[in-house]
């Protein structure tokens, strides 16, 4: 399962005005139902799938279950990002 983050509001220093981080929300945990070449299809497990945008981003659990660890060695074209977060191509 992933779950589904929102991004919110910038947190800026305030001498240099320089983007230090962004809030993020937990919004909903979609489990992964098919992987094709170019896309992933998911259903959402739990949340508010209003709140799912263009930009959420998704980070798998901590606690991986044996039909998690299969997805994860399949080819994918999700990027992981520096936080820890991935980026799906949709």
């Amino acid at each position: 399962m992933l779950s589904v983050y929102a991004a919110g509001e910038e947190v800026r220093d305030t001498r240099t005005n320089e983007v230090l981080d962004v809030v993020e929300e937990c919004v909903a945990t979609v489990q992964v139902e098919r992987v094709t070449e170019k896309l992933s299809y998911a259903k959402i497990i739990k949340g508010d799938v209003l709140k799912v945008t263009i930009g959420s981003r998704l980070r798998r659990e901590h606690h991986a279950s044996p039909s998690q660890k299969t997805l994860q060695s399949l080819p994918s074209r999700v990027l992981s990002t520096q936080n820890g977060g991935v980026l799906v191509p949709f």
